[in-house]
Order: structure tokens, then sequence, then C-alpha cells
């Protein structure tokens, strides 16, 4: 990740999902502190009953205009 100037978080989170689409759980992990530069964020968890598939969404709480995350995976 490469998040964005002091003032906002960027976050990595694993999400679970039941056989009808929906989300049965989440584990987010957040940089911290946020500041310039790559960072190597890594985030993990047991799948609980009911799920058949996981994805991963990255975000960004805080953010001003113009802040961007960059993700390579």
């Amino acid at each position: 990740l490469g998040p964005p100037t002091t003032g906002s978080s960027v976050w990595v989170e694993l999400r679970f999902y039941d056989a009808t689409d929906t989300q049965v759980a989440a584990h987010r992990a957040t940089v911290a502190p946020p500041g310039t530069g790559i960072y190597r964020q890594v985030t993990s968890g047991v799948a609980p009953a009911g799920a058949v598939t996981a994805g991963l969404a990255v975000g960004m709480t805080g953010a001003s205009a113009g802040q961007v995350a960059r993700v390579e995976g």
C-alpha cells in the first residue's frame, strides 16, 4: 500500500461471503501511522461457518480531496 499523508488511514480488509453473496464477516488491518512511502500490509482470518468465497477490499478513512492509495497485487 502507498498510503496518503497524515490525517487519514488506509486499510485492507479480508471479506467473507455466503452462497447468496452476502458478506458474513470481515477482518481489517490498518496501516498506522500513515505517511509517505510504500508499506506492506497483511490481514488474515478464519472463514466463518457458511462462508463460500472471500474478497479483498482496500479503502481510506478520513481522506481529503486528491488523496490516493495505490495498491499492487
